[in-house]
């Protein structure tokens, strides 16, 4: 591929075989475009049971999940003829538009034909100019520009407006440099696609194991018994202020800075007692320190910290959660909870090892994933105008 075009329409990487400027469009030249009816043409009581005669609606969920057979709502033939403007069929590229937006999910050949709900969009390619796959990533991409634009940076995606979106200018290559890129792009979108069901393996694996080896035995310890809980008064505002250093800060998402002291020294399990994400937990070593909004257990003489963690896993502490407004999980109200723990303190650093090994191989999966989700990012970038 040739790098670092100079001529502002055309890409910065190129196939060799291609040497013609990109022909400049509005996305109204591209496609056509059909937002779903408002909310009160689909109310609950026009809807009826699942017939050979009744109509599906596709709603959100069919583009996020990219699943055309999820169904739960249709409306009648009689109905239908009323909103024929809306239909959708096989081929087609829906939308979402409310909530996760811009999710692009094209209906395959088995998919039913039926109607948009209020949250859909249609979009259509303009095939004397453009193909369907290639709209559906400009369109993507218009999507993502559009939003870091008027969303301050955040990752929340914002649809432009009818009126914008249609003036908003592209760049299109002739259909056999589109076939190329697309061939090419595909090829990346098959090996993300297949290391997530490698990655997904892996942990029905290691929960198989889990249950197997821990979950199916009957609890014999009590939390009180096997840990000891504590808290931290560090403070997100304060680690602002801190100098950047080699120590991780662990918040309810993980790493939220690296800084040049640390406040615990040895391993433990983390769990978020306030807020969003309250009762997620995750195992911790080394040297670190970890937000107020969470609580960090360490284990008792002859308990392995590690298998402990694996065994909570199986637990489920959400009915522990108190508070409407801002939710609370409190280690005096878990405390009591039973795990099972293996007398033989060697037996559970050898559940622990067979665990710990999936994990390792899961953590180098994810990483492989990362690496491909960069080089789509890098070529998406570069191989577009």
């Amino acid at each position: 591929m040739d790098k670092k075009n100079k001529n502002p329409n055309v890409p910065n990487l190129r196939f060799p075989s291609f040497s013609h400027d990109w022909k400049i469009y509005t996305f109204d030249d591209i496609a056509s475009y059909k937002k779903g009816p408002f909310g009160s043409a689909l109310k609950k009581d026009l809807f009826v049971p699942k017939s050979k005669e009744s109509v599906k609606v596709y709603e959100q969920q069919n583009a996020i999940n990219k699943d055309c057979h999820l169904e739960r709502y249709f409306i009648s033939a009689n109905y239908y003829e009323k909103m024929k403007s809306f239909t959708v069929y096989p081929g087609d590229t829906i939308v979402s538009c409310a909530g996760t937006i811009g999710e692009l999910y094209t209906l395959p050949e088995n998919a039913d034909i039926g109607i948009i709900n209020q949250a859909l969009m249609i979009i259509r390619n303009n095939q004397a100019i453009i193909l369907k796959d290639f709209l559906n990533i400009q369109f993507s991409r218009m999507i993502d520009e559009f939003s870091k634009t008027y969303s301050n940076g955040s990752a929340i995606k914002n649809i432009p407006p009818f009126s914008d979106l249609k003036r908003k200018k592209t760049y299109v290559p002739d259909k056999l440099e589109q076939e190329k890129i697309i061939k090419f792009i595909s090829l990346l979108d098959q090996k993300i696609t297949t290391q997530i069901k490698i990655i997904d393996s892996y942990f029905s694996l290691s929960k198989a194991i889990s249950n197997t080896l821990i979950g199916q035995s009957k609890g014999n310890t009590r939390l009180r018994e096997c840990l000891n809980c504590y808290s931290s008064n560090t403070m997100e505002s304060v680690i602002k202020q801190e100098d950047l250093g080699d120590y991780p800060v662990y918040g309810a998402n993980g790493i939220i800075k690296k800084i040049n002291n640390y406040e615990i020294e040895y391993p433990s399990i983390a769990i978020v007692k306030d807020g969003s994400g309250v009762g997620k937990m995750f195992k911790l070593s080394g040297k670190y320190s970890i937000l107020s909004t969470l609580n960090y257990l360490t284990s008792k003489p002859g308990y392995d910290i590690d298998y402990i963690y694996y065994a909570l896993k199986q637990k489920s502490l959400k009915k522990y959660v108190v508070g409407s407004g801002i939710p609370h999980i409190y280690f005096k109200d878990y405390e009591q909870e039973k795990i099972y723990i293996p007398q033989n303190e060697l037996k559970q650093q050898n559940i622990t090892s067979v665990l710990q090994s999936i994990d390792e191989e899961i953590g180098n999966e994810i990483k492989q994933l990362k690496n491909y989700e960069l080089l789509k990012k890098y070529l998406l970038k570069n191989m577009f105008v």
